[in-house]
């Protein structure tokens, strides 16, 4: 005696359309993800331009303030030798 439907495949194929109706949300669910995930990676290209500029700026800052520290040295130096000088 057999309990089979005497309708149903042996293959299964009558499975199918159930798992494309269970896959369907779990496709829209990745494709979400992945645009959430693109939208991201577009940011994260955004803020690495924007610390590369900022960086940029800081060293050019920073080598400016050096030689402007060297040259008020420089000016400071000659003042004090003409001082001496006039001294004499």
């Amino acid at each position: 005696m057999s309990f089979e439907r005497p309708d149903a495949t042996p293959d299964g194929a009558e499975l199918v359309p159930y798992g494309e109706l269970m896959m369907a949300p779990l496709r829209e669910q990745l494709d979400h993800e992945r645009a959430r995930a693109d939208r991201a990676d577009k940011r994260v290209d955004v803020l690495q331009g924007k610390l590369d500029d900022a960086t940029t700026a800081e060293r050019i800052a920073r080598d400016e303030a050096a030689g402007l520290r060297t040259r008020l040295d420089q000016l400071q130096a000659r003042g004090l030798w003409a001082r001496l000088r006039n001294k004499r």
